[in-house]
């Protein structure tokens, strides 16, 4: 075929939206388009220093590639943040007030989340790696 050939032409752009629609369905390409959202892997977090197989409600955050969240903490969307990183902010479920959180990401799965309680560290666990109670709750990935 020739780029003046016409007539060839709706059967190649069947062929090309055949090929993309592939590619955007594939799990592991569905994956990468979450994962490179904000550039964190989808799954469970738990604070650097505790173990995966000691996860507990205290130690433990959740990223669905969509929201960020925690115990009784409301979900959490991260947006970029002036001069780079993230933030995010959600109302205090204690008192009302609303509390502004700035995360920075340390590799695609590391990230430290900052508020006025502190700083905490949080790597990434492996559903297998957490306790039994957990492993239902770990995240998929989010897609509209």
């Amino acid at each position: 075929m020739h780029l003046g050939d016409a007539s060839k032409a709706p059967a190649l752009g069947g062929i090309v939206v055949a090929l993309v629609a592939m590619i955007f369905t594939s799990p592991s390409v569905a994956s990468q388009k979450i994962y490179l959202s904000i550039g964190l892997r989808v799954g469970a977090y738990v604070h650097e220093a505790t173990p995966c197989g000691q996860a507990s409600n205290a130690t433990l955050m959740w990223y669905d590639g969509r929201y960020f969240s925690a115990g009784r903490l409301p979900n959490v969307a991260p947006r970029p943040a002036k001069g780079g990183g993230w933030t995010g902010s959600y109302r205090n479920p204690e008192d009302g007030t609303r509390e502004t959180v700035s995360i920075v990401l340390r590799g695609p799965t590391r990230f430290t989340w900052r508020s006025r309680w502190g700083r905490f560290a949080y790597r990434f666990c492996p559903n297998p790696s957490l306790p039994g109670m957990w492993r239902g709750m770990t995240p998929r990935e989010y897609v509209e």
